[in-house]
């Protein structure tokens, strides 16, 4: 948009027209409600990445709704930054649970398969199976 066109345009603000829309702000809006509606797709990294760029595009309209009063959509720029939080900080939360759960189950694991009264445990309990089943015989 060229310099005349912008005063054109806060000239017609502010003599009472429809303020101009923050299309950023809308973004972050749809962004936002993406990353918390869909982002379980691809284990939550849609919702990461969504919230992240919906954080991003709110900061950057809200600074320009500030700079020009004339504009409106600092309530899509609020949403959009609530909406990328919630997201974002959900996804992250799903991650690290999932990885200490997998990572303390793998070192139980590992635990259980070098306990030799496990191995004694499965060796007798096999060994009495192959046992009645030979007594069936």
């Amino acid at each position: 948009m060229s310099e005349e066109e912008n005063k054109e345009t806060q000239n017609a603000g502010a003599q009472g027209g429809a303020p101009q829309s923050n299309g950023m702000a809308t973004a972050s809006l749809v962004l936002g409600i993406v990353s918390i509606a869909l982002g379980w797709i691809l284990a939550g990294i849609i919702g990461i990445i969504t919230g992240i760029l919906a954080i991003i595009l709110a900061v950057v309209a809200k600074k320009k709704i500030k700079q020009n009063p004339n504009m409106g959509g600092k309530g899509s720029a609020t949403g959009g930054l609530v909406t990328g939080i919630i997201g974002t900080v959900l996804y992250l939360a799903i991650w690290i649970i999932f990885t200490v759960i997998i990572t303390s189950s793998v070192d139980t694991l590992k635990e259980i398969g070098e306990s030799q009264e496990i191995q004694d445990a499965m060796k007798e309990s096999i060994e009495k199976g192959l046992e009645d089943a030979n007594n069936n015989k």
